[in-house]
Parts: structure tokens; sequence; C-alpha cells
């Protein structure tokens, strides 16, 4: 094999181990959200319930469930129309 034929394929080698390192993988690609509890019809007609994405997941929202203080959820339950009272449940704004 001549030296002009071994740069050509080394190259080519080259070329071809740039252009698949530069597409993501299966490891760093993000899976898309999915609703792990969405409200049900039911809920949204009765209850008025909400499918809302808080800081620790997707969860339905229902004036009177219990409801955290923690640290970003005022803001998230006001997004949705709800606040948390001082006795730790949701109410309607």
């Amino acid at each position: 094999m001549t030296t002009r034929k071994v740069l050509a394929l080394l190259g080519s080698a080259l070329l071809i181990i740039g252009l698949t390192s530069a597409l993501p993988t299966a490891a760093t690609a993000r899976p898309t959200p999915r609703p792990s509890k969405a409200c049900s019809a039911y809920s949204r007609e009765h209850f008025h319930g909400v499918t809302a994405h808080m800081p620790d997941g997707t969860k339905c929202l229902e004036p009177g469930e219990y409801c955290s203080h923690g640290p970003g959820y005022a803001r998230a339950y006001r997004e949705y129309g709800f606040r948390c009272d001082s006795n730790g449940r949701l109410e309607e704004i």
C-alpha cells in the first residue's frame, strides 16, 4: 500500500470518528418529560383539579389537598391558581 493511500485511509477514519463523536448518544440524550399523575376528567370537572409540574414532579393539584411550604413550591402553586394556607392545605386564589 502506498503512503498516499495510507494517509487517505487514515484521514477518512479520523473524519468518521470526529463525526460520530459529535452525535448525541443514548446516555447523554434527555428523556421527554411525561406527566406521571395527570388529573382525571372527573377530578377536573368536580374538584377543579389541575395537572401541575411541581419541583418534585408532575402532580394533580386539587383544593384541600396537603401542600408543601418548601423552596419553590409557593411560586409553582401560584402559577396554577393555588396557595398553601397556614394549615398546609391548598386553596384556590
